[in-house]
């Protein structure tokens, strides 16, 4: 599953959308969608990771653990920002417990999924080489350059613009917007490292050719 930086990126567009929709379905249904994600994201989970231990078997191919763990990752975590995201879109202030709608519960529930798989692939984490570890630096770099970035746009726009921009933004929701940018700088360092883990790839196929 080693890929380009567009199949990536459009492999976390899905799982976003996958959360916003939950999100959108829960609110006007006026039903729980919480469970529907973290089943989702579980079975998912354990189907592809079946599908890599076949994989290895067979021909020792790609992803290496280190990368199947951020695969996992970018599933979850697009899942729940998506949720986030669209559920604070429509209920704002509302998005709290006990105010009518299920979206706190099922953000819960789904965190919880979001957990549970990154769990499953802790061992596939822990086999990383000196490789993996320059891979990780670069995306912590990219992750701390994307939240300063996401942090001073929201607060130039916190600071200058007009009133009726802001009317909506108590601080229950200011903080669930930090939470959202928090988030996205986390899922640049997971979409920075398969990059690299793709490059890595695709530059010593060319030696091996060249050899």
């Amino acid at each position: 599953m080693e890929s380009s930086l567009a199949h990536t990126l459009l492999f976390l567009a899905i799982f976003f959308a996958i959360g916003a929709s939950l999100a959108v379905s829960g609110f006007y249904l006026d039903f729980p969608t919480g469970w529907l994600g973290a089943a989702g994201l579980l079975g998912w989970t354990f189907v592809i990771r079946g599908h890599w231990t076949r994989i290895e078997k067979e021909s020792g191919g790609e992803p290496s653990p280190p990368a199947r763990a951020l695969w996992v990752q970018c599933a979850g975590y697009s899942l729940l920002l998506g949720h986030l995201i669209l559920a604070l879109m429509i209920t704002g202030e509302n998005l709290r417990l006990g105010n009518g709608n299920a979206l706190a519960i099922d953000s819960w529930i789904m965190i919880a999924a979001a957990l549970t798989t990154d769990f499953i692939f802790k061992r596939d984490k822990k086999t990383e080489d000196e490789r993996d570890k320059e891979i990780s630096a670069k995306g912590v770099r990219a992750s701390y350059r994307t939240l300063i970035f996401l942090i001073v746009s929201l607060s130039f726009f916190l600071a200058f613009a007009p009133p009726h921009y802001k009317s909506d933004l108590t601080h229950f929701v200011i903080g669930n917007i930090l939470i959202a940018l928090i988030l996205s700088s986390y899922l640049s360092q997971l979409v920075s490292r398969l990059h690299s883990y793709s490059r890595d790839k695709a530059f010593l196929s060319v030696e091996e050719n060249m050899g």
